[in-house]
Formats: C-alpha cells, sequence, structure tokens
C-alpha cells in the first residue's frame, strides 16, 4: 500500500471511530460537489449529527496559483469548474438553503487572512462545537443507547463498518 493510500485508509478509520462514538467531527471537502456534500450532511444527521457549514471561497486566479504551488496539484480546467460550482452554489444561496442562515459561515480567503478575522472565524467554530445538539435524532439515540447499555451507534446498528459515504472510498 503506498503513502496516500495508507494516509487514505488512516482517515477512514479515524472518521468510522469518531463517528461510532458520536463525537464531533470536521469533513474537509470540496465544496464544488453539492451532492457529496449533501449527501454526507444527510447521513450525518441521521446519525444524529448537527451539520454545520464553513464554505471558503477565493479568486480563480488566486485558486490556480494556489493549486499550482501544491506538491499534489489538480488540473487547472478542474481548479476553474470547481470554482465555478462553488461560486454558483454561494450566489444562488444552495449552501444556505442546505445547512441553514445561523449554520452556515461563508469565507472570502482571497487576501491574507488576518488575525482578527482569524480569531472571528474560531469564535463561530467554537460556538457551533460548545452548543448543546439540537438534532433530536441524537436524544432518540442516546436514549436507545441507555437503555440498551451500549456506548457506540454500531451496538444499535445505526453504522457500518463501511463509511463510503464519509470516507475516500467508492
Amino acid at each position: 500500500m503506498d503513502a496516500r493510500e495508507w494516509g487514505k485508509d488512516s482517515t477512514d478509520k479515524v472518521a468510522y471511530n469518531y463517528i461510532n462514538g458520536m463525537l464531533p467531527i470536521i469533513i474537509d471537502g470540496t465544496g464544488g460537489k453539492y451532492d457529496e456534500l449533501k449527501k454526507k450532511k444527510s447521513q450525518l444527521e441521521s446519525m444524529g449529527y448537527d451539520t454545520y457549514g464553513i464554505i471558503v471561497k477565493v479568486d480563480t486566479a488566486l485558486a490556480q496559483k494556489r493549486n499550482a504551488e501544491r506538491e499534489r496539484s489538480i488540473s487547472d480546467k478542474a481548479v476553474v469548474d470547481i470554482h465555478k460550482n462553488v461560486n454558483s452554489h454561494i450566489d444562488n444561496g444552495a449552501y444556505i438553503e442546505l445547512f441553514g442562515e445561523d449554520n452556515i459561515i461563508v469565507i472570502d480567503n482571497s487576501n491574507k487572512m488576518t488575525p482578527d478575522r482569524q480569531k472571528e472565524i474560531s469564535s463561530i467554530g467554537y460556538k457551533w462545537l460548545n452548543s448543546p445538539v439540537k438534532n433530536p435524532k441524537s436524544e432518540e439515540i442516546t436514549d436507545k443507547l441507555a437503555k440498551s447499555g451500549g456506548k457506540y451507534l454500531s451496538d444499535l446498528g445505526l453504522i457500518k463498518k463501511n463509511l463510503n459515504f464519509l470516507t475516500h472510498k467508492k
């Protein structure tokens, strides 16, 4: 197994363990793949999670520059296509509709991130992380676990070892 595949496999195992233990998790993904994002969000919510979105946007030229500087890059066409998709979903309100106005932040990362902006974004993340879970499914699952003596989603058959919807595997 090469290093990249090993890394993906390790990430998948960590994601499984976090979700199985109902711990907070951050999923880093490409916002341009809206249907995949929507599916992941739906799956997590069905397991009792509250979901939030942090959408990062940059101008096309900067996205291409940053892509070119990465060790692993994608084609210029892919960068343009992703950029177009993300901006389209921002402009048409799709992300706000998906997450709700209070559960999303759009960050323009075209300029250098200032310490004040970093602090503002971090405080939003901490607020979300430290707020009580609102998803009614969470309470239902917690009650079922308490009654059954279980500790994990897998104890209720609510999670499979294979998290293809969430991880790198197809």
